[in-house]
């Protein structure tokens, strides 16, 4: 969600709950708060961004991308993990 919707601004699809909203139907469906979600939502950033990694060092090893690029390091996963790690917590 905020990859796609915060770090992009691509428009919410008709019906898609927002972060606040997925948010309240966790807690309603669990039947408690969730609390502060910001470790966990930095931990699938960092997972995220290591994955992008491992794409773009295989697509240059393949030859598909040219052995300077630094797509491995400039990339809307890292900018949203730097944003993640900037922000702190965001309990509530």
């Amino acid at each position: 969600d905020r990859w796609s919707h915060e770090a992009f601004g691509v428009a919410r699809l008709p019906g898609e709950p927002s972060r606040s909203e997925q948010r309240q139907i966790y807690e309603t469906h669990a039947g408690r708060r969730m609390g502060d979600t910001h470790w966990y939502e930095t931990f699938a950033a960092a997972r995220y961004g290591a994955i992008v990694v491992r794409v773009m060092n295989r697509t240059v090893a393949r030859g598909l991308m040219p052995a300077d690029n630094t797509i491995w390091i400039e990339n809307q996963a890292i900018d949203c993990l730097a944003a993640l790690m900037r922000d702190g917590s965001d309990a509530g």
